[in-house]
C-alpha cells in the first residue's frame, strides 16, 4: 500500500546566478540503490524587491511568445515614376495634354499613356502596353486599354480630328 507523498516548496540558493529558486520538491525510496531520493521541479524565483515569488516554467521551456497581432498584409506595388513624370510635364509645357482635351476630351488620358509608351518602349507592341502601364506610374486609370481597345480608339479617331490636332 503506497499512499501519495504532497510535493514540498523548497527554497534553495544559488551561488552561480545569485538567485533563490522555489522548487516542488518529492521524496521516494530507491528500492535498488537502497537509498531515498528526490524528484524536483523548479516553480519559480525569489524576487528580491518584493520577496515573493515569481512562477517560471523551468528552463523556459515553455515559454509563450507574446507578439503583437500582426496586420494583414497590403499590397505592394512599385512602378517607374520619373520618365513618365518627365513627359507628362514635357507636354504639360508644350501645350500637347490641352490640345489633346480639346479635341479629345474622352480619350485624351489614353493618348498620352499611348505616347509616353512610344516614346519609352518604341521597339514594342501594343500588346505590350498593358503590363507596361502596370509597371510605369501614370496619373490616370488605362487598365482598360488592352489590345482591343487600343486598336478601337485608333480605329474612332476622324480625318476631320486629325486634322484639328496638328492645326492647334
Amino acid at each position: 500500500m503506497t499512499k501519495e507523498k504532497q510535493p514540498k516548496l523548497i527554497k534553495q540558493f544559488d551561488k552561480r546566478s545569485g538567485h533563490t529558486y522555489f522548487y516542488e520538491s518529492i521524496s521516494y525510496w530507491d528500492s535498488e540503490k537502497k537509498q531515498s531520493r528526490a524528484k524536483r521541479k523548479l516553480v519559480g524565483k525569489l524576487d528580491p524587491t518584493t520577496g515573493e515569488m515569481v512562477p517560471t516554467d523551468g528552463r523556459m521551456k515553455k515559454k509563450k511568445i507574446v507578439t503583437s497581432p500582426v496586420p494583414p498584409l497590403t499590397a505592394i506595388k512599385r512602378s517607374f515614376y520619373g520618365a513618365t513624370y518627365a513627359l507628362s510635364q514635357v507636354a504639360k509645357t508644350i501645350g500637347l495634354t490641352e490640345d489633346l482635351k480639346v479635341i479629345f476630351p474622352t480619350d485624351y488620358q489614353s493618348f498620352l499613356a499611348l505616347a509616353y509608351y512610344l516614346v519609352l518602349a518604341p521597339t514594342s507592341s501594343m500588346q505590350k502596353f498593358n503590363r507596361w502601364s502596370e509597371l510605369h506610374h501614370l496619373s490616370y486609370d488605362v487598365s482598360r486599354l488592352t489590345s482591343q481597345r487600343i486598336s478601337e480608339l485608333f480605329q474612332r479617331v476622324t480625318e476631320k480630328e486629325k486634322q484639328a490636332f496638328f492645326k492647334a
